[in-house]
């Protein structure tokens, strides 16, 4: 069951009428989930303007955003309209961080410094790390210079968990077992299981102090698949450890080599992080939804899910 609610400028929550049309897009990697609906608008011409957001797929809140567009359309078809939303961690990718190179700082003066004058309640966090020295550079949004932090000291990905930032590994909510022939598994209408070797970086070749480029960084895999593709790279100030992060930079080459796209029918309200199997192929392993996009459109509705193998997540 979908349910869809909008909140009017200095006003309340209210139930928005069954959609003409949906898609909801969630990423791992993508820290601001997006919504994109129409409406029949008959009833909602005088509503003002709406600033908030939520949907709800079977009681569980799937997304909790800021309106970015409001469209009333009135044609030969009737009346519509359009919203398009994303989710709260956008308002750290749409506000530019002040450029600054820190000392001695940790995670929460980050936090403190980019994202809790955002409205947001907390972070969460395993380890409160620090760096001796870090940058954050011009043009970086807010959350750049969040995430850059997160990558150096923690190796990971931070995400928005409710109303608080959560920098600490994701904790799936579900698990999911996919399955046309056993009698429990969650019915798929496809897959297709997908392996790129166009986008594998083999080697990292990092310009040194010398100002020649001169060390090289290995991605072992890489060789072991016979791929040959490299990168020059002149590290950046915000690289503390310039070795691990061309390292690192390997690994994100790594991660979408071996995918399974899944379409589910029905909305289901799987989502980044959560864990899955593929029952009906063996030896894929276990799984990690990296992207969940919800589609409906009439009586129509789908859940796609690319899956990920785990070895090379954030």
């Amino acid at each position: 069951m979908m349910n869809l609610y909008a909140k009017v400028l200095h006003g309340s929550y209210f139930e928005l009428p069954a959609p003409i049309s949906l898609e909801c897009a969630r990423a791992y990697d993508v820290p601001a989930d997006g919504l994109d609906a129409v409406f029949p608008a008959d009833a909602l011409e005088e509503l003002g303007e709406l600033t908030e957001l939520r949907l709800l797929l079977d009681g569980e809140l799937v997304f909790d955003g800021l309106v970015d567009e409001q469209v009333l359309t009135r044609d030969a078809a009737g009346v519509r309209l359009t919203l398009r939303a994303r989710s709260r961690a956008a308002l750290l990718l749409d506000n530019e961080a002040i450029p600054q190179t820190f000392q001695h700082v940790s995670l929460r003066d980050i936090y403190n410094a980019h994202c809790r004058q955002y409205g947001f309640a907390g972070i969460l966090y395993e380890r409160n790390p620090t760096l001796s020295s870090f940058t954050v550079a011009k043009g970086q949004s807010e959350w750049q210079a969040l995430e850059n932090f997160c990558r150096q000291t923690l190796e990971l990905i931070p995400h928005v968990e409710g109303q608080y930032i959560a920098a600490r590994p994701r904790k799936p909510a579900r698990r999911l077992t996919l399955s046309n022939i056993t009698a429990d598994g969650l019915r798929y209408s496809s897959f297709q299981l997908s392996n790129r070797r166009y986008g594998v970086i083999s080697k990292v070749i990092l310009k040194s102090d010398t100002k020649l480029y001169d060390t090289p960084v290995y991605n072992p895999q890489g060789e072991a698949l016979g791929i040959r593709r490299k990168r020059y790279v002149s590290p950046p100030r915000e690289w503390v450890n310039p070795r691990r992060s061309a390292d690192r930079m390997m690994r994100d080459s790594m991660l979408k080599k071996r995918t399974v796209t899944a379409v589910l029918p029905g909305l289901v309200p799987a989502g980044p992080g959560d864990t899955a199997e593929l029952a009906d192929l063996v030896g894929l392993g276990r799984l990690i939804v990296y992207e969940a996009t919800h589609r409906a459109d009439g009586a129509k509705q789908s859940t796609t899910l690319l899956l990920v193998q785990d070895d090379y997540l954030s």
